[in-house]
Formats: C-alpha cells, sequence, structure tokens
C-alpha cells in the first residue's frame, strides 16, 4: 500500500481508529486503511463498488453515527454521500445522497 499520489494527509478519527485513503498495489484498487488505536492493528477496508472517483475530490467524514466518504461529481456538479451503515462491512455502504450543486 501506498500513499494516494505521495500526498500525505491527517487521518480521520472514527471509532478508536484512524483512516487514510491509500492505494493497495496486490489488488490494483483504492481502499481505506485504518489504524486501531487500541489493538495496534492495520486494517484495510474496500470503497463501495460504484464508487469511482478519485481522492483528490473525496473525503471522510461523519455522516450521523457512521462512516461515511463524499465525492464531488464536477462533471454533473453533484455532490454524492456513501454511508458504510455496519462499521468494516463492505457490503452495508449505501449512497444516501446525491446533491445538486446550484450555484
Amino acid at each position: 500500500m501506498h500513499a494516494v499520489d505521495g500526498d500525505l494527509k491527517v487521518g480521520f478519527f472514527f471509532s478508536g481508529a484512524i483512516h487514510w485513503f491509500a492505494h493497495c498495489l496486490d489488488l490494483q484498487k483504492d481502499i481505506i486503511v485504518a489504524f486501531d488505536l487500541m489493538e495496534r492493528k492495520l486494517l484495510d477496508m474496500h470503497l463501495p463498488d460504484q464508487f469511482g472517483y478519485e481522492f483528490d475530490s473525496c473525503g471522510l467524514w461523519l455522516f450521523r453515527e457512521f462512516l461515511s466518504l463524499w465525492a464531488r461529481n464536477y462533471d454533473t456538479d453533484t455532490v454524492e454521500i456513501w454511508v458504510m451503515k455496519e462499521y468494516k462491512l463492505q457490503s452495508s455502504w449505501t449512497k444516501t445522497h446525491a446533491l445538486l450543486n446550484n450555484v
């Protein structure tokens, strides 16, 4: 694994772990890497199957009580919000919103 574009960013703290975007060389896929501070273990989590955004146009955040992703589509001027309804379970990613920027 390596940081995306060599750009080291501040991690996002959630559920006792710090999370970053990364690219897994073995799988040739973008993933989320989490470091659990209590267990001192690394964990990798897959992004939603339909998530096709570059990391420079998305981010991790807390939406309600869930680990979530936001992604901006510059072509359609929309923002998508994805929520991981069950932490660490890739199949629980759900796209909850697609917001149109009317500015």
